[in-house]
């Protein structure tokens, strides 16, 4: 596709769901430990709570 200067709606609608994030999902500490196994180019977001 390149870099279209005036993207159809289709090539729109592909670059979104190339880019779309992934669900979130929730963990649980166990143990005192979190295991994680995040992929290339993923984002990560811990929130530590009482």
């Amino acid at each position: 596709m390149g870099s279209p200067l005036d993207p159809t709606p289709g090539q729109v609608e592909q670059l979104n769901l190339a880019t779309a994030l992934p669900r979130p999902e929730e963990a649980r500490i166990e143990g005192g430990r979190l295991e994680l196994s995040p992929t290339p180019n993923c984002l990560v977001l811990v929130k530590v709570e009482p």
